[in-house]
């Protein structure tokens, strides 16, 4: 199978530290208290996120929408659900139109390169927010949607199941596991050694006859589509959203969690995301400024390594084989 630039033993210690998390995550569920399984829930959506947008980064494709994709797959799933719709129809429409408006965006800021297309995203999100906020018919505006269904699913043989409360905690985590796997998958061919290609230099990439669109769309869709999703889990989950569930400082702390965690790397974001969301419902005082905190903490990374946790690591790394030798 075709490898990006990492050697194999590296590959082997990014699976094995994701493994390891959701190991923890397990754990942290099985204590059966219902606060750190709600903590869980959100920080696994978190990281659905996270996985995302880091995927985009791989493409060199610098996202602002998060928050707004997340939103339409979140009201996509309200919506069909109260017209009652199964979970399922309702989580693949969410994650669908999620990809179909991600499409839109990319096509619309298809001539713009770095920071300008970021700030088109930025745009995008923007407009999102206010579809949601004044879109009274669709979204009941400011005062948001309640009474949202939990998904229920039927499995044969057993009949349906209503994923409330733990069962909805492990399905987060499976949705998180599958989507970590797909993306590793996904870099691991030669899909991902086209798109590190891009990142580090799209215009020789472009010379060398590798087709820049047709790879970020690749990149770009399913993270759009997964975005969807996590939103759609989310609806399900509070059983209630509002327009401010999915404004721009969503978006922000979500790329805060992958610069922290090292752009452009698998397992930083990750941990990153994890850690972050975690302690911020961990210490409830410090919620009120979270994004404060994630402002600060991104200047303080970018100072101080802008590849992230993972720069630090490789550069400590590199420190131990030169002090060994």
């Amino acid at each position: 199978m075709p490898q990006t630039a990492w050697s194999s033993d590296r590959t082997k210690w990014l699976r094995g530290s994701v493994l390891v998390l959701l190991a923890l995550l397990l754990c942290a569920v099985a204590f059966r208290n219902p606060y750190y399984a709600g903590i869980v829930t959100i920080t696994g959506i978190a990281a659905i996120l996270t996985m995302s947008v880091n995927l985009s980064a791989y493409a060199g494709v610098l996202m602002f929408a998060s928050g707004g994709l997340y939103g339409v797959g979140a009201y996509t799933y309200a919506n069909l659900s109260l017209l009652g719709q199964s979970a399922l129809v309702a989580l693949l429409a969410a994650a669908a139109m999620s990809a179909v408006v991600g499409f839109v965006m990319i096509i619309a800021s298809l001539r713009l390169r770095g920071i300008y297309f970021a700030l088109s995203t930025l745009i995008g999100n923007l407009i999102l927010s206010a579809i949601f906020l004044n879109l009274t018919w669709l979204t009941a505006g400011p005062r948001g949607m309640s009474n949202i269904p939990a998904p229920i699913f039927s499995v044969p043989g057993i009949g349906e199941i209503a994923f409330v409360g733990y069962l909805q905690t492990y399905l987060v985590l499976a949705v998180l596991a599958a989507w970590l796997y797909s993306s590793w998958w996904l870099l691991h061919t030669k899909v991902g050694i086209y798109l590190e290609a891009i990142r580090h230099d799209d215009t020789l990439s472009a010379t060398l006859g590798i087709d820049i669109l047709k790879y970020r769309l690749l990149a770009f869709l399913p993270s759009a589509g997964m975005m969807g999703l996590a939103g759609g889990l989310y609806a399900g989950y509070t059983s209630s959203i509002t327009p401010d569930n999915f404004d721009i400082f969503l978006s922000f702390m979500i790329l805060t969690f992958v610069n922290v965690g090292g752009r452009g790397t698998f397992a930083g974001p990750i941990i990153a995301a994890v850690v972050l969301s975690a302690l911020v419902y961990v210490f409830q005082p410090v919620y009120m400024v979270r994004n404060l905190l994630y402002g600060l903490l991104l200047i303080t990374v970018i100072l101080i390594s802008p590849d992230g946790i993972m720069g630090i690591v490789r550069r400590l790394q590199l420190w131990r084989r030169g002090y060994a030798q």
